[in-house]
């Protein structure tokens, strides 16, 4: 048996086993293409246009914690300031996007103004005033606080943080960002370890933890499953049939990922990144409350926020590499 791929250390974590190559030709080199997501994400990298014009880019005007210590979300401002937009996983555009992005900022307005260090910290950024911002200003807001949340900083000693830092490429796009790696003081003082190219981030567009994949020997949990298990699946003329799993794949799941939590009249349901395709061809990201699904009609179709750390995926054995989970027939990322 193959060995489990070692950790990416230039994205999130991929995983993937397979069956000897004499037992499935062509079954490896499949994560890379697919669950662990090919080239870059739908727009992370550039500001809304309608963001306000006074705006310096500069964190400076934001209200620092007492003492002159900054808080988290200004020190996340710093690093965009010093190293240019992140480049991660917007979860409104990848890979599907699911709405205009003015119409998700109202939306999410709410999980916006919670955030109060956050909202400060950004709005400062822009030169927006908060009590009363304007639809625009607030899709400004919402496009640099989505951003935010997805720059980790990782404690490193009394009052410093480490950060790994994937700055998107600068228009016009080339293959390329830069990675950049180091530590930032309470006080904003970037110390720079490493700078290189940087690649695509990966993005999710697999199964939730907990997914329940129907098997021959009753449903199993898809982080539980292993190469050679039975699941079933499908032939060319839509009949179950009994397969193996060939191959498993996980990709490690960005701060601010969101799933699709789909749920069916008849009461099946199940829970996926917006990418992971339905075996008509559709991602779960495009399926709208009043379509149907596999017979049965759509009652909801929520993208709710992810905090299962990675998402799975699976390749039965056949001729359509589909698999089932509650009932609702899927097909797999890890498929070439």
């Amino acid at each position: 048996m193959e060995p489990m791929a070692d950790r990416d250390r230039r994205g999130g974590m991929t995983a993937l086993r397979t069956l000897p190559r004499a037992l499935v030709v062509g079954a490896v080199v499949l994560l890379l293409a697919a669950c662990a997501a090919g080239g870059p994400p739908s727009p992370s990298g550039s500001a809304p246009s309608n963001a306000s014009p006074a705006a310096s880019k500069s964190a400076s005007a934001a209200t620092s914690a007492p003492g002159g210590r900054l808080t988290q979300a200004q020190l996340k401002v710093r690093l965009i300031d010093r190293f240019g937009d992140l480049w991660f996983c917007d979860p409104d555009f990848y890979p599907v996007a699911r709405d205009d992005e003015g119409a998700l900022a109202i939306r999410n307005w709410v999980q916006v103004t919670a955030d109060a260090d956050g909202l400060a910290a950004v709005a400062a950024r822009l030169g927006i005033a908060t009590a009363t911002p304007t639809e625009p200003q607030k899709l400004a807001i919402y496009h640099e606080w989505k951003m935010l949340r997805a720059i980790a900083l990782d404690p490193a000693g009394t009052d410093a943080w480490r950060f790994d830092y994937q700055a998107a490429p600068p228009p016009p796009s080339s293959a390329n960002g830069t990675r950049t790696t180091g530590t930032i003081d309470a006080r904003g003082t970037i110390t720079v370890t490493k700078a290189e190219p940087g690649l695509p981030p990966n993005c999710p567009i697999c199964l939730a933890r907990g997914s329940l994949v129907e098997t021959p020997l009753g449903a199993v949990a898809v982080e539980a499953l292993r190469i050679g298990d039975p699941a079933w699946s499908r032939d060319g003329a839509g009949n179950r049939v009994a397969a193996m799993v060939i191959a498993l794949g996980s990709v490690a799941a960005p701060a601010g990922h969101r799933v699709v939590r789909l749920t069916l009249a008849d009461g099946r349901t199940l829970a996926a990144s917006p990418g992971h395709p339905l075996p008509d061809g559709r991602r779960l990201g495009e399926v709208r409350v009043g379509d149907t699904v596999q017979g049965s009609v759509v009652v909801a179709a929520d993208l709710v926020p992810y905090q299962g750390g990675e998402t799975f995926d699976l390749l039965p054995s056949g001729l359509t590499g589909q698999y089932a989970v509650d009932g609702i027939w899927l097909g797999s990322t890890l498929r070439r």
